[in-house]
């Protein structure tokens, strides 16, 4: 097996997945490296809702042309 994995979290506010992640001890992502940052996700509570209910395009496709 082989691939490559990158270390790419996102933060929303003050919450982060690193808050609820089963792998923070795998990762070790830590803000003090260079390297490190969180993707900043910006989105109303109402995008939110319609996304995760299926009923939202998801941000990655929004932006996409054919």
């Amino acid at each position: 097996m082989h691939g490559a994995v990158e270390i790419n979290p996102y933060k929303i506010g003050n919450d982060t997945a690193c808050t609820f992640c089963s792998f923070r001890a795998v990762c070790q992502f830590d803000q003090q490296f260079e390297a490190n940052h969180f993707r900043v996700l910006k989105a109303d509570n109402e995008t939110i809702k319609k996304e995760l209910l299926g009923e939202g395009e998801p941000p990655d496709e929004k932006n996409k042309k054919d």
